[in-house]
């Protein structure tokens, strides 16, 4: 969550919202989600857990296999939209791009899931990165250890009907928004 707009990590967010045909019904989490880029509440960085460490680790293992293999690339893209709804602003922030692939890196600990599990879950946000204009997106699934893990390699085959709802949620969101909705937070 980040003020002023959502990236790929809140893109099941707007599936959700497409579902329900619009913003009622939302968790009290996606409420405090679209209040952080609303402005209405502070952002609150997310305590650092092993979970993230691990996924960092793969990341920079990642990096070192791209840089071994010869591979030209870019670290940390921001993509962003060209069309932006009117509220609040949409984009991503791209684990590797090479040659307008994205490259999502995920260490998943457990070794029973597999990459289609892995893309199953991530599902949201990797149709994301195919709504704001890349051509391919490939989800690097990582296992064992994240500093020398076993690499599964997915090709992801852009889904027009999620994208589609994607949109949808965006709009309904930024329609809400726009009508003078404001999320009502239950506090804890």
């Amino acid at each position: 969550t980040r003020v002023g707009g959502f990236g790929g990590s809140d893109a099941a967010l707007f599936l959700r919202i497409a579902k329900k045909g619009g913003v009622e019904g939302l968790s009290n989490t996606d409420l405090y989600r679209i209040a952080v880029a609303m402005g209405i509440k502070p952002y609150v960085p997310v305590p650092v857990t092993e979970a993230m460490q691990n996924g960092h680790r793969f990341e920079d293992s990642y990096e070192r296999y791209l840089i071994d293999s010869g591979n030209t690339f870019e670290r940390e893209v921001k993509l962003v939209a060209e069309c932006q709804p009117t509220n609040f602003r949409i984009f991503a922030h791209a684990d590797f791009v090479i040659d307008n692939c994205v490259e999502e890196c995920k260490f998943i600990a457990d070794e029973s899931k597999t990459a289609e599990d892995v893309a199953e879950t991530y599902k949201a946000q990797l149709q994301w990165y195919y709504m704001l204009g890349v051509e391919y997106v490939n989800l690097i699934r990582g296992y064992s250890e994240p500093e020398y893990p076993i690499f599964q390699d997915l090709a992801i085959d852009k889904d027009d009907e999620i994208i589609d709802q994607l949109k949808l949620g965006i709009r309904l969101l930024d329609e809400a928004i726009e009508h003078g909705w404001v999320p009502e937070i239950e506090e804890e």
